[in-house]
């Protein structure tokens, strides 16, 4: 990654999820947006959307706080307990989490300055499930980024 985390994530993203539940025996979707805010390498991670499972649809939301340093982040749940750990290499990161006896693998992959993608391989007595999150940056965000761009290269006319 060229940019630091932080400056990657922040932002409004839309995000999609798929969802292979094997306990049970269901799949589904979640369909939302994502935003990334904050300052002094603290982001504000806030996810709204619809859960869909078997046909019935619900709200869904979570919260989290990421800590960001250079490629690294630790991210905490809302309570301020350590969700997971990791550090960008390549464009590729991988973390771990135990819960309980169930243990989370995630893995990011950072596409593009737009485009990045966690899936979560959850294994254990109680959960058995995979969902593959998408995150593409959010149409106001890239126009933002795009005015900023031309601006600060005054060899560039736009078109």
């Amino acid at each position: 990654m060229e940019r630091s985390l932080y400056d990657t994530l922040c932002g409004n993203w839309s995000v999609n999820r798929a969802i292979d539940d094997r306990t049970a025996l269901q799949q589904g979707t979640f369909a939302g947006t994502a935003q990334f805010s904050g300052e002094d390498h603290t982001l504000h991670y806030r996810e709204e959307g619809s859960l869909s499972f078997a046909g019935t649809q619900m709200r869904a939301e979570r919260r989290y706080r990421w800590h960001c340093d250079g490629n690294q982040a630790d991210v905490f749940y809302e309570d301020g307990t350590l969700f997971h750990q990791f550090a960008v290499t390549d464009g590729t990161a991988s973390a771990e989490h135990l819960c309980g006896q169930d243990l989370y693998r995630g893995d990011y992959t950072f596409r593009s300055a737009d485009t990045w993608e966690v899936t979560w391989r959850v294994s254990g007595p109680r959960k058995d499930y995979t969902s593959v999150t998408t995150y593409r940056r959010g149409r106001y965000d890239q126009v933002r980024r795009d005015e900023n761009f031309y601006k600060t290269n005054n060899s560039l006319k736009r078109q």
